[in-house]
């Protein structure tokens, strides 16, 4: 992206607009899962990304956490879609995508996805819909392969971190 902007400024300045997006989608996420609650509430419990000084950091000195975080809000935003509507598929596939989107750029929200396909999986087989439920898997493990590469045919693996930056345990 930095490239792609041509100066640091203006890269900075589009990592300030990061938070306003994962505010958005935290307001919708709250929103559908909280529809009693007033809207000025909402706004307000969404704001509180704002005190965090994390995002505020990240906002300024970029880092890979801000894309993970915003695009881990997304694919929660497709589940609630989905569990509230319970017939769009195609927001089964969206939260998938971007919980891989997530996974790449911060590891640690890959946990997560045992969770959503799960309760996908038990969803799908409640209703009967066994093909959906081989296309999720198919889906997922399209999705993973890279993962799956990265630990274990370059042998990274990121989840026996020693703590500190850089350095890893073997």
């Amino acid at each position: 992206i930095l490239k792609l902007l041509g100066s640091e400024e203006l890269y900075r300045l589009f990592h300030l607009i990061i938070p306003f997006i994962i505010f958005i989608f935290l307001f919708k996420c709250l929103s559908l899962r909280f529809k009693d609650v007033e809207k000025n509430k909402l706004i307000l419990i969404s704001s509180i990304i704002f005190l965090s000084p994390t995002i505020r950091s990240y906002s300024i000195w970029p880092d890979s956490y801000l894309y993970g975080l915003l695009f881990f809000v997304i694919a929660i935003y497709h589940y609630l879609v989905f569990i509230n509507s319970n017939t769009k598929f195609f927001n089964i596939y969206q939260n998938i995508i971007f919980l891989s989107l997530s996974s790449y750029f911060m590891p640690i929200f890959s946990v997560f996805s045992f969770y959503f396909f799960i309760n996908f999986v038990r969803i799908l087989l409640n209703k009967k819909l066994y093909n959906k439920v081989y296309l999720l898997i198919l889906f997922n493990l399209l999705l993973a392969a890279p993962a799956f590469y990265y630990i274990f045919y370059l042998d990274i693996n990121f989840l026996q971190s020693s703590g500190e930056w850089g350095l890893y345990e073997k």
